[in-house]
């Protein structure tokens, strides 16, 4: 290009890519307006003649050097991605795009574009860490899944020992350890179904402030007095929709990660304030629309986390912690709590800030009411007829056995298409379907649909390792899906048999 076109130049510089020219030896002699504010130079930098390899990093030099050389030798339109290197040291992901200048038939340099490839690189490794993270989810809830229903026959068994064994203390003790050790198994499960996003919530309209002011004293207890706790709550702050027991969870979980943060005191501070997100924002491949939100920040003034602790702090099992006797779970069951609710979450820490997790959570807009009424306590057993299906041998018998102990009559199926042909060949009334959701072929949702086909009065309980939304969203109302997650205790199983037969009039 020629310096004295000016309506040309100008509209060059105009373009939002660097346009530059370069001779044989590889010295810049022409570049745009947005070369020096990409790269940081002064025009007169580049006027003394800047070997386009000062712009890259020297390790990529010998390469981008073949490069040019080859572009130069075959005449042809070439391409590549290189790492920019600014005036100041920066670095940048860039393409440029190269064609030779030919004169008198002959490569006497390089004229072409070079575009900032940084928006692209971040929306691509979103994009990978958001499917990392997906897959892990989908890996968490699996085995949550099949260790639940492990957990079910080793907890419900042990619970039958221990009736028959009341006599004989010296066995009781031992069954009270295995059913102590269970439910911290189940605990570690209810953390990995949290990050895989396979819990089933109980959504009402919740204030944050009325959930962090509720906390405060427990949190006192745990945290240590060497650590300061602070509140600053935004006065007339939206409702969420949300489960009020998952958003305690997550204030807990941030404030214990916070507390393990600051081993030698510090002060921990819990906010909230009304926010509106102009543009896409997330973490962790978490992201959401712009909006109305409540923003939920938990804030500490320990150590700054580094970059690859930021990009991997929510992945199951991750701890950062230096002597952290924890599972690794907190954090990633908050991530995963909070992408079910439809929020966001971020991590910013940097020197002497500290750190803050600031969760962002969509403001509610409609009447949203509790899924389960009262549960009536009442173990006592009853005389209907039942259909116990799950695919598990070992957890179908656990469940026919505490049945027929109460009393009940049970028909049992290891698959759904067992259970339409039971139905169809039964001559009496069946009162209640007992079916696990998660199963081979027809699921547990489909089969219900099925059978009330057949019968309109059956009553349905749901019992799974896991399940997702859906089950409260396949044309019934969230308050008729009555739910019981593995492992279960036998009181609260035969309470929610009882409830849901007594409900039916």
């Amino acid at each position: 290009m020629s310096a004295d076109e000016p309506a040309l130049r100008e509209l060059v510089d105009m373009l939002p890519q660097v346009v530059f020219e370069a001779d044989a030896s590889g010295r810049i002699t022409f570049v745009n307006q947005r070369a020096f504010e990409m790269f940081g130079y002064a025009p007169e930098d580049l006027g003394r003649g800047v070997h386009y390899l000062e712009t890259l990093v020297p390790e990529e030099r010998e390469q981008a050097r073949a490069d040019f050389e080859k572009a130069l030798a075959t005449g042809h339109q070439e391409s590549g991605e290189y790492t920019g290197l600014r005036k100041d040291g920066s670095t940048f992901p860039v393409i440029v795009y190269t064609r030779p200048i030919i004169s008198d038939g002959r490569p006497v340099g390089l004229r072409g574009i070079l575009v900032d490839d940084s928006e692209r690189k971040e929306l691509e490794a979103q994009l990978l860490h958001s499917q990392k993270m997906e897959a892990m989810g989908r890996l968490a809830g699996g085995i949550a899944h099949d260790f639940n229903n492990m957990l079910t026959a080793i907890h419900g068994n042990a619970q039958l020992l221990q009736s028959e064994l009341a006599e004989h203390p010296q066995w009781v003790g031992l069954l009270e350890d295995i059913l102590a050790a269970t439910r911290r198994a189940a605990e570690l499960t209810r953390h990995l179904l949290a990050f895989s996003r396979k819990q089933v919530l109980r959504p009402q309209r919740v204030n944050v402030n009325d959930v962090v002011a509720a906390l405060e004293p427990m949190l006192r207890r745990i945290i240590p007095e060497s650590i300061a706790i602070e509140t600053s709550l935004a006065p007339d702050l939206h409702q969420i929709r949300a489960d009020p027991a998952q958003i305690q969870q997550v204030v807990i979980n941030l404030a214990v990660n916070a507390r393990d943060r600051m081993r030698d005191g510090g002060v921990l501070t819990l906010a909230t304030a009304n926010c509106i997100l102009d543009e896409t924002m997330g973490a962790g491949g978490a992201v959401v629309g712009p909006g109305v939100y409540v923003m939920l920040a938990v804030s500490d003034s320990g150590a700054v986390m580094d970059a690859e602790t930021q990009e991997r702090v929510f992945e199951p099992f991750y701890t950062s912690i230096s002597g952290n006797e924890g599972a690794g779970l907190g954090l990633s069951a908050v991530y995963g709590i909070v992408r079910q609710t439809e929020g966001t979450i971020r991590v910013v820490s940097e020197a002497e800030a500290g750190t803050t997790f600031q969760v962002f959570l969509p403001v509610t807009t409609g009447e949203v009411g509790v899924m389960d009424g009262e549960r009536i306590e009442s173990s006592a057993g009853g005389c209907e007829t039942l259909l116990v299906v799950e695919d598990e041998e070992i957890v179908r018998s656990l469940i026919v056995e505490l049945l027929e102990r109460f009393g009940y009559t049970v028909l049992q199926a290891g698959t759904a298409q067992e259970a339409l042909e039971l139905c169809e060949s039964h001559d009496g009334r069946i009162d209640l379907l007992v079916t696990d959701v998660v199963m081979p072929g027809m699921d547990g949702v489909e089969l219900a649909e099925a059978v009330t086909d057949l019968n309109p009065d059956v009553k349905v309980l749901y019992i799974s390792g896991y399940t997702d939304r859906s089950l409260a969203f396949r044309g019934r109302p969230e308050e008729d899906v009555r739910y019981l997650s593995k492992p279960f205790e036998v009181q609260e199983f035969i309470a929610v048999i009882r409830e849901i037969l007594a409900a039916r009039g």
